[in-house]
């Protein structure tokens, strides 16, 4: 959340204080943000002890699932990673819309830096968004397969 709103700055800064891109990327981080705590909520509140019983006809234990972090918590933790990765390539796409956009055609240094700029938001963007799509999956296949 830090990191993402520290681009955020980037990207009101280069493009020229744009109010709408910014706020669509602000509520990408605040809803995502939302979400992650309440994933924490429903895993960590009194609910989360509460277990009912499993509808297992002739079995001879009592099997017992639970019932406040099953579906939910892997819904919030999708729903997480959904806002979370579309965030981050928002704001990898548009910094390199802008960078872009603001290239000076006459000077092969700044030429040179701005390509550097433009390969590095790219792949932090990419490196960022790759990470966050595979260990979000991860840990909901984890924590499925443990229940």
């Amino acid at each position: 959340m830090l990191v993402q709103s520290g681009y955020t700055i980037r990207v009101w800064r280069l493009s020229s204080r744009n109010k709408t891109l910014t706020g669509i990327i602000i509520l990408l981080i605040a809803g995502a943000f939302a979400i992650g705590a309440l994933s924490t909520i429903l895993r960590t509140s009194p609910l989360a002890s509460f277990r009912s019983p499993a509808a297992h006809i002739g079995s001879s234990s009592a099997g017992y699932s639970n019932v406040a972090t099953g579906y939910t918590s892997s819904l919030t933790r999708l729903i997480q990673l959904l806002l979370t990765t579309t965030c981050d390539l928002s704001i990898t796409f548009s910094l390199v819309y802008h960078l872009r956009a603001h290239r000076l055609p006459f000077f092969a240094h700044t030429q040179k830096l701005m390509h550097r700029l433009l390969v590095y938001c790219i792949a932090t963007g990419l490196a960022t968004s790759l990470y966050d799509s595979s260990a979000q999956p991860l840990s909901i296949f984890l924590h499925s397969s443990q229940h």
